[in-house]
Protein backbone atom coordinates (compact mmCIF):
# COMPACT_ATOMS: atom_id res chain seq x y z
CA UNK A 1 0.00 0.00 0.00
CA UNK A 2 1.75 3.30 -0.84
CA UNK A 3 2.09 6.35 1.58
CA UNK A 4 -0.33 8.49 -0.07
CA UNK A 5 -2.74 10.54 1.81
CA UNK A 6 -6.54 9.68 1.55
CA UNK A 7 -7.43 13.31 1.44
CA UNK A 8 -6.29 13.96 -2.25
CA UNK A 9 -5.54 17.45 -2.88
CA UNK A 10 -6.72 18.40 -6.78
CA UNK A 11 -7.92 21.80 -6.13
CA UNK A 12 -7.06 25.38 -4.45
CA UNK A 13 -10.87 24.75 -2.64
CA UNK A 14 -9.24 21.13 -1.35
CA UNK A 15 -6.28 22.91 -0.29
CA UNK A 16 -8.37 25.41 1.43
CA UNK A 17 -10.32 23.18 3.31
CA UNK A 18 -6.83 21.02 4.04
CA UNK A 19 -4.95 23.83 5.68
CA UNK A 20 -7.49 25.68 6.95
CA UNK A 21 -10.54 23.63 7.31
CA UNK A 22 -13.09 25.90 4.98
CA UNK A 23 -14.28 26.51 1.84
CA UNK A 24 -15.15 29.41 -0.61
CA UNK A 25 -18.36 27.89 -0.39
CA UNK A 26 -18.59 27.63 3.14
CA UNK A 27 -17.54 31.36 3.39
CA UNK A 28 -20.33 32.66 1.19
CA UNK A 29 -23.10 33.31 2.80
CA UNK A 30 -25.21 35.84 1.45
CA UNK A 31 -25.80 36.82 -2.24
CA UNK A 32 -26.57 40.35 -3.82
CA UNK A 33 -27.75 39.71 -7.65
CA UNK A 34 -28.23 42.37 -9.77
CA UNK A 35 -31.65 42.28 -10.64
CA UNK A 36 -34.13 43.99 -13.66
CA UNK A 37 -35.81 45.21 -10.53
CA UNK A 38 -32.68 47.01 -9.25
CA UNK A 39 -33.32 50.68 -8.96
CA UNK A 40 -31.31 52.80 -12.12
CA UNK A 41 -30.24 49.49 -13.63
CA UNK A 42 -32.52 48.47 -16.09
CA UNK A 43 -35.07 50.82 -18.00
CA UNK A 44 -37.14 48.47 -20.86
CA UNK A 45 -37.05 49.71 -24.52
CA UNK A 46 -40.43 49.63 -25.61
CA UNK A 47 -40.08 50.63 -29.00
CA UNK A 48 -41.59 53.43 -31.98
CA UNK A 49 -44.19 50.87 -33.08
CA UNK A 50 -47.60 51.45 -31.90
CA UNK A 51 -50.12 48.50 -32.00
CA UNK A 52 -53.63 50.22 -31.97
CA UNK A 53 -56.07 48.75 -29.90
CA UNK A 54 -58.97 50.84 -31.36
CA UNK A 55 -61.16 49.98 -34.97
CA UNK A 56 -60.87 53.02 -37.01
CA UNK A 57 -62.52 51.34 -39.78
CA UNK A 58 -64.20 53.67 -42.14
CA UNK A 59 -65.83 51.64 -44.58
CA UNK A 60 -68.89 54.24 -45.95
CA UNK A 61 -66.47 56.75 -46.77
CA UNK A 62 -64.47 54.37 -48.83
CA UNK A 63 -66.86 52.60 -50.50
CA UNK A 64 -68.79 55.81 -51.81
CA UNK A 65 -67.62 56.52 -55.28
CA UNK A 66 -65.92 59.69 -55.36
CA UNK A 67 -66.61 62.16 -58.41
CA UNK A 68 -64.97 65.53 -58.94
CA UNK A 69 -66.80 69.05 -57.89
CA UNK A 70 -67.54 70.21 -61.37
CA UNK A 71 -70.85 72.43 -60.11
CA UNK A 72 -72.69 73.20 -57.03
CA UNK A 73 -76.05 72.91 -58.19
CA UNK A 74 -78.12 70.59 -60.15
CA UNK A 75 -81.94 70.21 -61.55
CA UNK A 76 -84.07 67.72 -60.67
CA UNK A 77 -86.92 66.19 -62.39
CA UNK A 78 -90.03 66.41 -59.97
CA UNK A 79 -92.88 66.03 -62.03
CA UNK A 80 -94.61 64.19 -65.17
CA UNK A 81 -95.65 66.74 -68.02
CA UNK A 82 -99.36 67.87 -67.34
CA UNK A 83 -101.51 70.20 -68.32
CA UNK A 84 -100.27 73.90 -67.20
CA UNK A 85 -101.83 75.15 -63.77
CA UNK A 86 -103.74 71.40 -62.64
CA UNK A 87 -100.84 69.32 -63.31
CA UNK A 88 -103.09 66.57 -64.25
CA UNK A 89 -101.72 63.79 -66.25
CA UNK A 90 -103.17 64.03 -69.72
CA UNK A 91 -104.14 60.40 -71.48
CA UNK A 92 -103.36 61.65 -74.94
CA UNK A 93 -106.16 60.01 -77.07
CA UNK A 94 -107.89 62.01 -79.68
CA UNK A 95 -111.04 61.45 -81.36
CA UNK A 96 -110.46 62.06 -85.50
CA UNK A 97 -110.62 65.44 -86.64
CA UNK A 98 -110.31 67.12 -82.96
CA UNK A 99 -108.42 70.19 -82.20
CA UNK A 100 -105.19 69.75 -81.02
CA UNK A 101 -104.92 69.15 -77.12
CA UNK A 102 -103.41 71.63 -74.72
CA UNK A 103 -99.93 71.16 -73.86
CA UNK A 104 -98.17 70.00 -71.46
CA UNK A 105 -94.91 70.39 -69.17
CA UNK A 106 -93.33 68.32 -66.96
CA UNK A 107 -91.96 70.26 -63.38
CA UNK A 108 -88.08 71.05 -62.09
CA UNK A 109 -86.17 72.50 -59.30
CA UNK A 110 -82.70 73.43 -58.55
CA UNK A 111 -80.51 72.21 -55.97
CA UNK A 112 -77.46 74.17 -54.66
CA UNK A 113 -75.26 73.13 -52.15
CA UNK A 114 -71.68 74.09 -51.08
CA UNK A 115 -69.11 71.69 -50.11
CA UNK A 116 -68.11 71.10 -46.50
CA UNK A 117 -64.57 71.69 -45.56
CA UNK A 118 -63.67 68.58 -43.04
CA UNK A 119 -60.34 69.36 -41.06
CA UNK A 120 -57.98 67.20 -38.28
CA UNK A 121 -54.73 69.23 -36.93
CA UNK A 122 -52.38 68.36 -34.72
CA UNK A 123 -48.94 69.20 -33.37
CA UNK A 124 -45.17 67.64 -31.57
CA UNK A 125 -42.97 70.25 -29.69
CA UNK A 126 -39.19 70.28 -31.27
CA UNK A 127 -37.75 69.31 -27.84
CA UNK A 128 -39.49 65.74 -28.18
CA UNK A 129 -38.91 65.27 -31.70
CA UNK A 130 -35.52 66.06 -30.81
CA UNK A 131 -35.08 63.38 -28.05
CA UNK A 132 -36.57 60.78 -29.77
CA UNK A 133 -33.86 60.55 -32.44
CA UNK A 134 -31.59 59.54 -29.27
CA UNK A 135 -33.64 57.99 -26.38
CA UNK A 136 -36.41 55.53 -26.30
CA UNK A 137 -39.71 56.68 -27.98
CA UNK A 138 -42.00 56.82 -30.43
CA UNK A 139 -39.60 57.69 -32.26
CA UNK A 140 -39.95 60.04 -35.42
CA UNK A 141 -43.37 61.36 -33.36
CA UNK A 142 -44.57 63.53 -35.95
CA UNK A 143 -44.49 60.61 -38.41
CA UNK A 144 -46.12 58.34 -36.39
CA UNK A 145 -48.99 61.24 -35.38
CA UNK A 146 -49.25 61.58 -39.85
CA UNK A 147 -50.10 58.09 -39.83
CA UNK A 148 -52.71 57.78 -37.21
CA UNK A 149 -54.27 61.18 -37.88
CA UNK A 150 -54.90 60.20 -41.82
CA UNK A 151 -56.75 57.27 -40.22
CA UNK A 152 -58.41 59.33 -37.98
CA UNK A 153 -59.49 61.85 -40.80
CA UNK A 154 -61.15 59.29 -42.68
CA UNK A 155 -62.68 58.11 -39.54
CA UNK A 156 -64.86 61.08 -38.48
CA UNK A 157 -65.74 61.41 -41.96
CA UNK A 158 -67.46 58.03 -42.16
CA UNK A 159 -68.60 58.90 -38.75
CA UNK A 160 -70.70 61.69 -39.83
CA UNK A 161 -71.65 59.89 -43.02
CA UNK A 162 -73.62 57.14 -41.13
CA UNK A 163 -74.44 59.86 -37.96
CA UNK A 164 -78.36 60.44 -37.22
CA UNK A 165 -80.41 62.68 -39.87
CA UNK A 166 -82.97 63.58 -37.80
CA UNK A 167 -81.77 65.78 -34.33
CA UNK A 168 -83.33 67.33 -31.39
CA UNK A 169 -82.51 70.41 -31.73
CA UNK A 170 -82.59 71.02 -35.40
CA UNK A 171 -79.14 72.01 -36.07
CA UNK A 172 -79.28 69.70 -39.30
CA UNK A 173 -76.21 69.62 -41.09
CA UNK A 174 -74.42 72.45 -39.75
CA UNK A 175 -70.50 72.32 -41.09
CA UNK A 176 -70.50 68.28 -41.21
CA UNK A 177 -70.94 66.41 -44.62
CA UNK A 178 -74.85 65.69 -45.35
CA UNK A 179 -75.54 62.64 -43.35
CA UNK A 180 -76.75 59.08 -45.20
CA UNK A 181 -79.55 58.98 -42.57
CA UNK A 182 -80.97 62.48 -43.58
CA UNK A 183 -80.56 62.39 -47.29
CA UNK A 184 -82.67 58.84 -46.73
CA UNK A 185 -85.31 59.90 -45.33
CA UNK A 186 -89.17 61.51 -45.78
CA UNK A 187 -91.99 63.87 -44.52
CA UNK A 188 -93.80 61.06 -42.88
CA UNK A 189 -90.23 60.15 -41.16
CA UNK A 190 -89.09 63.71 -39.88
CA UNK A 191 -93.18 64.32 -38.58
CA UNK A 192 -92.13 65.64 -35.62
CA UNK A 193 -95.09 64.83 -33.72
CA UNK A 194 -94.52 61.14 -34.10
CA UNK A 195 -91.12 60.04 -35.03
CA UNK A 196 -88.46 60.00 -32.23
CA UNK A 197 -84.74 59.34 -32.70
CA UNK A 198 -82.57 55.89 -32.60
CA UNK A 199 -82.21 56.10 -28.27
CA UNK A 200 -85.87 56.83 -28.37
CA UNK A 201 -85.55 60.43 -27.05
CA UNK A 202 -87.34 63.36 -27.10
CA UNK A 203 -89.25 64.55 -30.92
CA UNK A 204 -87.16 66.21 -33.00
CA UNK A 205 -87.06 69.60 -34.52
CA UNK A 206 -90.03 70.12 -37.32
CA UNK A 207 -87.29 70.98 -40.22
CA UNK A 208 -84.05 68.91 -38.78
CA UNK A 209 -84.26 66.69 -41.67
CA UNK A 210 -83.96 69.15 -44.30
CA UNK A 211 -81.91 68.90 -47.06
CA UNK A 212 -78.92 71.19 -48.38
CA UNK A 213 -79.90 73.81 -46.33
CA UNK A 214 -76.35 75.89 -47.00
CA UNK A 215 -77.58 76.15 -50.49
CA UNK A 216 -81.34 76.35 -51.71
CA UNK A 217 -82.14 73.39 -49.71
CA UNK A 218 -85.20 70.97 -49.30
CA UNK A 219 -87.80 71.18 -47.02
CA UNK A 220 -89.00 68.04 -46.09
CA UNK A 221 -91.81 69.35 -44.23
CA UNK A 222 -93.35 70.53 -47.26
CA UNK A 223 -95.76 68.33 -49.25
CA UNK A 224 -95.15 69.46 -52.39
CA UNK A 225 -91.91 68.24 -51.84
CA UNK A 226 -92.59 64.76 -52.10
CA UNK A 227 -90.35 64.24 -54.90
CA UNK A 228 -87.45 64.03 -52.60
CA UNK A 229 -89.32 61.35 -50.19
CA UNK A 230 -86.55 58.19 -50.02
CA UNK A 231 -88.07 54.92 -48.92
CA UNK A 232 -88.42 53.83 -45.41
CA UNK A 233 -89.25 51.08 -43.76
CA UNK A 234 -90.82 51.63 -39.54
CA UNK A 235 -93.83 50.46 -37.68
CA UNK A 236 -96.73 52.78 -37.58
CA UNK A 237 -98.94 52.97 -35.05
CA UNK A 238 -100.99 55.29 -32.82
CA UNK A 239 -98.82 55.41 -29.99
CA UNK A 240 -95.45 56.71 -32.25
CA UNK A 241 -93.01 55.94 -34.79
CA UNK A 242 -90.21 54.07 -34.31
CA UNK A 243 -91.19 50.97 -32.02
CA UNK A 244 -89.29 48.19 -32.37
CA UNK A 245 -90.01 45.24 -34.57
CA UNK A 246 -88.38 41.87 -35.75
CA UNK A 247 -86.50 41.68 -38.63
CA UNK A 248 -88.02 39.49 -40.84
CA UNK A 249 -87.03 38.69 -44.69
CA UNK A 250 -90.58 40.34 -45.79
CA UNK A 251 -89.25 44.08 -44.51
CA UNK A 252 -85.96 43.30 -46.36
CA UNK A 253 -87.37 42.29 -49.77
CA UNK A 254 -90.42 44.98 -49.46
CA UNK A 255 -87.46 47.60 -49.69
CA UNK A 256 -86.06 45.65 -52.93
CA UNK A 257 -89.59 45.65 -54.60
CA UNK A 258 -90.36 49.40 -53.52
CA UNK A 259 -86.39 50.20 -55.03
CA UNK A 260 -87.08 48.55 -58.26
CA UNK A 261 -90.22 49.96 -58.90
CA UNK A 262 -89.14 53.45 -58.97
CA UNK A 263 -86.71 52.75 -61.36
CA UNK A 264 -83.80 51.96 -59.28
CA UNK A 265 -81.14 49.51 -59.02
CA UNK A 266 -79.64 48.79 -55.20
CA UNK A 267 -75.67 48.47 -55.34
CA UNK A 268 -74.65 48.18 -51.83
CA UNK A 269 -76.27 47.27 -48.46
CA UNK A 270 -74.57 49.33 -45.34
CA UNK A 271 -75.85 48.00 -41.73
CA UNK A 272 -74.29 47.65 -38.69
CA UNK A 273 -72.60 43.77 -37.41
CA UNK A 274 -75.27 43.21 -34.99
CA UNK A 275 -77.71 43.19 -37.96
CA UNK A 276 -75.48 41.41 -40.30
CA UNK A 277 -75.65 38.49 -37.86
CA UNK A 278 -79.35 38.75 -37.35
CA UNK A 279 -79.29 38.53 -41.53
CA UNK A 280 -77.19 35.57 -41.63
CA UNK A 281 -79.51 33.45 -38.95
CA UNK A 282 -82.43 34.47 -40.81
CA UNK A 283 -80.89 32.92 -44.12
CA UNK A 284 -79.27 30.32 -42.59
CA UNK A 285 -82.71 29.09 -42.30
CA UNK A 286 -83.23 28.58 -45.75
CA UNK A 287 -80.28 26.26 -46.35
CA UNK A 288 -80.92 23.49 -48.31
CA UNK A 289 -78.01 22.00 -49.84
CA UNK A 290 -75.04 20.90 -48.39
CA UNK A 291 -72.00 21.69 -50.51
CA UNK A 292 -71.47 25.44 -50.28
CA UNK A 293 -68.66 27.95 -51.16
CA UNK A 294 -67.30 30.80 -49.07
CA UNK A 295 -68.31 34.56 -50.27
CA UNK A 296 -66.30 37.79 -49.36
CA UNK A 297 -68.30 40.79 -50.71
CA UNK A 298 -66.62 43.75 -52.15
CA UNK A 299 -67.80 47.26 -53.40
CA UNK A 300 -65.47 50.25 -53.86
CA UNK A 301 -62.59 48.81 -52.79
CA UNK A 302 -64.24 47.51 -49.30
CA UNK A 303 -64.07 43.94 -48.71
CA UNK A 304 -67.18 42.74 -46.34
CA UNK A 305 -67.58 40.33 -43.70
CA UNK A 306 -66.89 36.36 -45.08
CA UNK A 307 -70.09 34.62 -45.57
CA UNK A 308 -71.66 31.30 -47.16
CA UNK A 309 -73.44 30.57 -50.29
CA UNK A 310 -75.70 27.34 -50.11
CA UNK A 311 -78.72 27.89 -52.21
CA UNK A 312 -78.90 31.51 -50.87
CA UNK A 313 -77.22 34.41 -50.45
CA UNK A 314 -75.55 35.36 -46.94
CA UNK A 315 -72.73 37.64 -47.90
CA UNK A 316 -74.66 39.39 -50.10
CA UNK A 317 -78.22 39.71 -50.65
CA UNK A 318 -80.63 39.54 -53.85
CA UNK A 319 -76.63 40.06 -54.99
CA UNK A 320 -76.39 42.91 -53.52
CA UNK A 321 -73.28 43.16 -51.18
CA UNK A 322 -73.25 43.69 -47.69
CA UNK A 323 -70.72 46.19 -46.28
CA UNK A 324 -71.01 46.59 -42.28
CA UNK A 325 -69.49 49.68 -40.72
CA UNK A 326 -69.12 49.61 -36.71
CA UNK A 327 -70.62 53.11 -36.87
CA UNK A 328 -73.80 52.44 -37.74
CA UNK A 329 -77.06 53.63 -36.14
CA UNK A 330 -78.50 51.45 -33.65
CA UNK A 331 -82.20 51.44 -32.74
CA UNK A 332 -83.22 51.92 -28.77
CA UNK A 333 -79.83 50.03 -28.01
CA UNK A 334 -80.89 50.03 -24.23
CA UNK A 335 -84.03 48.38 -24.63
CA UNK A 336 -85.08 44.81 -23.98
CA UNK A 337 -84.41 43.12 -26.04
CA UNK A 338 -81.91 45.74 -27.63
CA UNK A 339 -82.80 47.13 -30.90
CA UNK A 340 -80.29 46.04 -33.83
CA UNK A 341 -78.34 48.58 -36.80
CA UNK A 342 -80.24 50.20 -38.99
CA UNK A 343 -80.40 48.92 -42.71
CA UNK A 344 -79.76 50.62 -45.36
CA UNK A 345 -79.94 50.47 -49.40
CA UNK A 346 -77.35 52.66 -51.88
CA UNK A 347 -78.01 53.04 -55.98
CA UNK A 348 -74.74 54.41 -55.99
CA UNK A 349 -75.56 55.85 -59.58
CA UNK A 350 -77.34 58.69 -58.12
CA UNK A 351 -75.34 59.37 -54.77
CA UNK A 352 -72.11 59.96 -53.96
CA UNK A 353 -69.40 61.96 -52.47
CA UNK A 354 -68.74 65.08 -54.46
CA UNK A 355 -64.98 66.36 -54.11
CA UNK A 356 -63.92 69.71 -54.48
CA UNK A 357 -60.60 68.98 -52.96
CA UNK A 358 -59.16 65.57 -52.04
CA UNK A 359 -58.08 64.41 -49.34
CA UNK A 360 -54.58 66.98 -48.35
CA UNK A 361 -51.46 66.76 -45.88
CA UNK A 362 -50.17 70.10 -44.74
CA UNK A 363 -46.88 70.76 -41.98
CA UNK A 364 -45.77 73.99 -40.74
CA UNK A 365 -43.44 75.00 -37.98
CA UNK A 366 -39.63 74.33 -36.95
CA UNK A 367 -38.88 71.74 -39.46
CA UNK A 368 -39.64 74.20 -42.40
CA UNK A 369 -38.09 77.28 -41.11
CA UNK A 370 -41.44 78.98 -39.73
CA UNK A 371 -42.48 78.52 -36.43
CA UNK A 372 -43.36 82.07 -36.64
CA UNK A 373 -46.57 80.69 -38.91
CA UNK A 374 -47.96 78.31 -36.03
CA UNK A 375 -46.61 80.65 -32.97
CA UNK A 376 -45.35 77.02 -31.64
CA UNK A 377 -42.22 75.72 -31.11
CA UNK A 378 -42.00 72.70 -33.05
CA UNK A 379 -44.73 71.66 -36.24
CA UNK A 380 -48.27 71.42 -36.65
CA UNK A 381 -49.64 68.57 -39.06
CA UNK A 382 -53.75 69.01 -40.96
CA UNK A 383 -55.50 66.49 -42.95
CA UNK A 384 -57.91 68.90 -44.68
CA UNK A 385 -60.86 67.46 -47.44
CA UNK A 386 -63.35 69.61 -48.98
CA UNK A 387 -66.30 67.65 -49.90
CA UNK A 388 -70.13 66.50 -49.63
CA UNK A 389 -72.66 63.55 -49.77
CA UNK A 390 -74.58 64.15 -53.25
CA UNK A 391 -77.97 62.97 -54.19
CA UNK A 392 -79.58 63.45 -57.22
CA UNK A 393 -82.27 60.88 -56.97
CA UNK A 394 -84.16 59.93 -53.55
CA UNK A 395 -86.69 57.62 -54.40
CA UNK A 396 -84.33 54.57 -55.17
CA UNK A 397 -82.82 54.96 -51.46
CA UNK A 398 -84.29 52.92 -49.02
CA UNK A 399 -83.53 51.92 -45.08
CA UNK A 400 -85.22 50.18 -42.44
CA UNK A 401 -85.69 51.40 -38.94
CA UNK A 402 -86.57 50.41 -35.59
CA UNK A 403 -85.51 46.56 -35.39
CA UNK A 404 -84.74 44.15 -32.90
CA UNK A 405 -83.73 39.95 -33.63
Amino acid sequence: MSGRSIFEIKTIEDMERYYYGLGVADIMKADAPILTTETGIYNPIYGAKVWSQLNLEANVFAMMPKAVWDHSGFRVLTARAATSGSFTVAPGGLAEGSALPDTTKPGWKQIYSKPKIIGHTFNVAEMIQYLGAIDDSLGDVMRQMREYMGLHHAEHINIMLTAEGVTSDGTREGNNVQTVDRVISSKDESDSTKHKMADGSTSPNADSNDMYINGTGIDRSDAANSWADAIISFETLSGGYNVLRSLTLDIIDDLFRQVWKAGGTPKVIMTGYDTLKATQRLLQAQQRFVEYRTVVPTYGGVRGIEGISAGFIVATYNGVPMIPTKNCLQDYPTATPAGISRWYMFDTDYMLMKVAKPTQYFEAGISTGNPFAINFIGDKGLYRTMADLICTRFNVQAKARGLKE
